[in-house]
């Protein structure tokens, strides 16, 4: 299949440097470029390209996107955004330090295949587990961690818990140790940021999935409904 692509980023040299890339690939026979918002929307409105490849700073509306046909790059990772760009029928998600080579191989996708970057993928797994630290501590802690993991979330500090549960510092101490260590905790922050519960967790998920939008950096990013897209490195969102 031969290809018609359409580049939109900012960035000159960045353009310049995935041009080059892309034409490595025989079955590409045009590339169109686009570094603004408005040209973006005004190429789009007359034209269909087979492939964008898109940097997340041009993204407002993920509709106006053709489904299945783009591939979005970011410079860091972005929670919102994978998963708007996901929901939204994304080729792929893939970091612009990504080698030449993943990003030629997004081309070639199979309909339906979703590419994390393999870069991404302990942050996301990372990401997934903090989300599901309240279900997993329900399984790995004993009552008693679980009654302070329930106190470590509510903001209290070591002596605190000591005073409420009537233990000394030390034993609290010890317990939110062996606490980190079994749900891989690094920081204290990481399980006071927490949701509610796993119910909460999992509808807020499926919220953010079919709602028709949400806000990442003071931009709106709209989506329509998720697709049974799998999700590839391959990591099942």
């Amino acid at each position: 299949m031969d290809y018609h692509i359409l580049l939109a980023e900012t960035r000159d040299i960045v353009r310049a440097g995935l041009k080059k890339i892309l034409l490595e690939d025989p079955h590409i026979i045009s590339i169109d470029e686009v570094k603004t918002l408005e040209e973006l929307c005004l190429y789009l409105a007359t034209t269909q390209p087979d492939v964008i490849v898109i940097h997340e700073a041009l993204v407002s509306d993920f509709t106006s996107l053709p489904e299945g046909r783009f591939i979005l790059l970011a410079t860091t990772p972005d929670e919102e955004m994978l998963l708007a760009a996901h929901a939204c029928g994304a080729r792929a998600y893939l970091l612009e330090s990504c080698s030449e080579e993943l990003l030629l191989v997004t081309l070639h996708l199979a309909d339906g295949v979703f590419l994390l970057d393999p870069q991404l993928t302990s942050w996301a797994l990372a990401s997934l587990r903090h989300n599901r630290l309240p279900g997993l501590a329900r399984k790995l802690l004993t009552a008693r961690e679980q009654e302070i993991f329930s106190l470590v979330r509510n903001g209290l500090s070591n002596h605190a818990i000591g005073e409420v549960l009537s233990i000394s510092d030390a034993t609290v101490k010890t317990h939110v140790s062996n606490i980190f260590h079994k749900l891989g905790i690094k920081k204290r922050s990481m399980v006071m940021s927490l949701p509610e519960s796993i119910e909460d967790t999992l509808n807020k998920t499926n919220t953010r999935s079919q709602s028709p939008s949400s806000l990442k950096r003071g931009k709106q990013v709209i989506c329509n409904s998720p697709g049974e897209n799998a999700i590839g490195v391959f990591l099942l969102l």
